[in-house]
């Protein structure tokens, strides 16, 4: 009885040990802007089964249009990809010697979000959309990204290169305070200042959420991608921590880290009660490399549970925002936490989500 008790106590202390650490990682992790862009078509636009890399690419050469001053063929030895925008945000961030051991590559300081919803087919005057995060300095990139985008739906999007035109801009205040239209054609822009990192984090943690990934999760262990077998939450976790590291790390100015020590406890506390993940193929073109490109990934949903929860719930929330494995730059990774109090202010860019028209399932 005494021994159950020494442990259960030594148990709260290492949950207490582990929140702190946590709340002062959230307080120094840096701030970011959530937005979506919304756009009307101009001619009948005939979308690919994930859009992720097309946006990508015309968010790419919207920007290098209008703000390169060389006219290089490539960023390679400018004078001024240090302070060029598209650079910063687009191009490869040169890495720190002393990194090359624990960062593979250094975090683009965005992410795109696409609606699993947006139809494949889309009438002349029906909207899409597509939403942006800025992590850190990058927010300061938004009137740049506003102006350059008004722009590229003249080049067109899908098969048959369907024009399109900006309309309005968005801004989601935080979780819970829902969207506000911060530029429309033909106005200003009125972005008001990023919500902490604490502020996307809050939230009662529950005894059992459900993880429910929008888009493709890619995740590779020992060189090897993690399929539906291989899945667990450990694995998950420790790619969520990497990925908020590196962001903080890079995007910070602070040298905010948590360690996978620190937390592992809790982490071995919690559960997967439940998992219906399968695999999903998707197939881009890559013009850099001009070849196609499978992009696969695990999606679907998991119900987790345990004590070790309520010390990974800020973690988990952030997540939803940051998402987490690879090419989150094209929108993979995203996740939902779906329990009682979060389908109220889930962040996806329409009500519902679904996970129709990502790819096709094995």
């Amino acid at each position: 009885m005494l021994e159950g008790t020494c442990q259960q106590q030594g148990q709260i202390a290492e949950a207490a040990d582990a929140g702190r650490l946590i709340e002062a990682f959230l307080a120094r992790f840096p701030a970011f802007g959530v937005y979506r862009f919304e756009f009307s078509a101009q001619e009948p636009i005939s979308l690919p089964a994930y859009t992720g890399s097309a946006w990508r690419g015309l968010f790419g050469h919207g920007l290098r249009r209008t703000l390169c001053v060389t006219r290089q063929p490539t960023c390679e030895g400018c004078l001024l990809v240090g302070s060029c925008v598209y650079s910063t945000l687009f191009e490869s961030p040169p890495r720190d010697p002393a990194d090359q051991a624990r960062y593979n590559a250094v975090p683009h300081p965005y992410l795109l979000r696409i609606d699993p919803q947006q139809p494949g087919e889309i009438a002349p005057g029906a909207p899409l959309e597509v939403g942006v995060h800025l992590f850190g300095p990058a927010v300061t990139a938004l009137p740049y990204l506003v102006h350059a985008l008004g722009g590229v739906g003249e080049r067109g999007i899908g098969r048959g290169h369907g024009r399109f035109r900006l309309e309005r801009v968005w801004q989601l205040a935080a979780p819970t305070g829902g969207w506000t239209c911060i530029h429309h054609t033909g106005g200003p822009l009125t972005a008001s200042t990023t919500a902490p990192a604490r502020a996307w984090a809050a939230g009662a943690a529950p005894e059992r959420i459900r993880l429910q990934f929008q888009s493709p999760l890619r995740m590779k262990r020992q060189g090897s991608l993690v399929g539906p077998k291989e899945f667990g939450f450990g694995e998950l976790f420790r790619q969520l921590l990497w990925r908020l590291n590196d962001l903080a790390r890079h995007h910070g100015g602070s040298d905010a880290r948590l360690e996978w020590a620190n937390l592992a406890p809790a982490v071995d506390r919690v559960r997967v009660a439940r998992s219906e993940l399968r695999w999903r193929d998707w197939t881009r073109y890559s013009s850099r490399q001009d070849a196609l490109m499978q992009l696969g990934g695990l999606i679907g949903e998991i119900a987790l549970e345990g004590e070790g929860l309520a010390t990974l719930w800020p973690l988990l929330r952030l997540g939803q925002w940051t998402h987490l494995g690879k090419a989150t730059t094209m929108g993979l990774g995203w996740y939902l936490t779906l329990d009682a109090a979060s389908l109220r202010d889930a962040p996806p860019l329409g009500e519902a989500p679904t996970l129709a028209g990502v790819g096709a399932d094995h």
